[in-house]
This record gives structure tokens, C-alpha cells and sequence, in this order.
């Protein structure tokens, strides 16, 4: 005769005082980045940022940023960068619409999103070390080609800012 063990004896027993790392859930992500990263770029620009560009990973660089940020002025424009479709080449950033959204991530931070293609991102990852010295992964490159779009809307529009698109270098 077979006997089945019940399922709760297959289920590992935790103690609470063990550490679950998880950068999608936990609020302390995005307080970092408002603590620190928001009081840096608006300390560094002298209060005259205008726009802050960051792709959505865990979202919580881009959601603490953004939030200390508007605190200073509402009228910075935080922009989000995505891929354009569902399944992608840009390592590191979520396609929102098909991705499992982060818990940490707040659909009213963003003012506008700029998708970019697989594609665009690996060219700018060719292109940014030839033309301006900066050897970047494809998701920072992701991000330098928002910048450089949002750049050119303001130029087609007669009108200046201070931009930063923020990415993690690794070292």
C-alpha cells in the first residue's frame, strides 16, 4: 500500500527572524532613492532640474526619486523609460503592461513614458562609446536615448532644461 505524506510536511518550516530579500516589494527601495538620490541630483542642479528620466526596474529608483523630486516642484517632469514590446532584449527594465508590476510601483508618479526598442537601445550601446566615450549596458543606453529625445523635443520646441537620466553603473 502507498501512503502520501500531507503537504505541510513538505512545507519548510521559517523562523521570522530570517531576512527574505525582495527589491519589488519592500517600501525601504524607493525611501533610499528618496532620501538620497532625489535630495542629490536636485542639490547638484541648484534646484534647476527639469526633467529626471529612469527606466522602470524594480521601480524603485524611479518611484523615490521622482516623489522627492515633485516635492521640490510638482513641475518636474518624471519620465519613465520602457521597452516597447512585450518581449525584449533590454535586460534589467520591465515592459509594464505585460510584466509583473512591482508592489513598490505607483502608476501616478510617472508624467509620460518613452518606449524604446531592443533594437535602438543595443545601437546606442554601440553608438555611445565611438561618439562620447561612455561604455554603458543596454539598459543605461535605454535611458541615454530617452534623454537625448526628450533633448531634441525641447530644442524643436525653442525651449531649454536641465535633464538627468539616471542609471547604475557597475564598477
Amino acid at each position: 500500500m502507498v501512503q502520501f505524506a500531507k503537504r505541510e510536511n513538505f512545507t519548510p518550516k521559517i523562523p521570522t527572524s530570517i531576512f527574505t530579500p525582495t527589491s519589488t516589494a519592500t517600501t525601504r527601495i524607493w525611501q533610499a532613492h528618496f532620501n538620497t538620490t532625489g535630495v542629490e541630483l536636485w542639490e547638484q542642479t541648484d534646484g534647476r532640474i527639469t526633467h529626471f528620466i529612469a527606466a522602470i526596474g524594480t521601480s524603485g529608483s524611479f518611484i523615490g526619486t521622482s516623489r522627492r523630486l515633485k516635492s521640490y516642484n510638482d513641475k518636474i517632469q518624471c519620465i519613465a523609460v520602457q521597452p516597447d514590446v512585450a518581449i525584449h532584449g533590454i535586460e534589467g527594465i520591465k515592459h509594464l503592461e505585460s510584466a509583473m508590476v512591482p508592489k513598490i510601483y505607483d502608476p501616478k508618479v510617472p508624467d509620460r513614458f518613452i518606449e524604446v526598442s531592443t533594437e535602438t537601445a543595443y545601437h546606442y550601446t554601440v553608438k555611445l562609446p565611438r561618439n562620447e566615450g561612455l561604455l554603458l549596458g543596454i539598459s543605461a543606453s535605454a535611458n541615454i536615448y530617452a534623454a537625448l529625445k526628450v533633448a531634441k523635443e525641447l530644442t524643436d520646441r525653442n525651449e531649454s532644461g536641465v535633464m538627468s537620466a539616471y542609471f547604475v553603473m557597475a564598477v
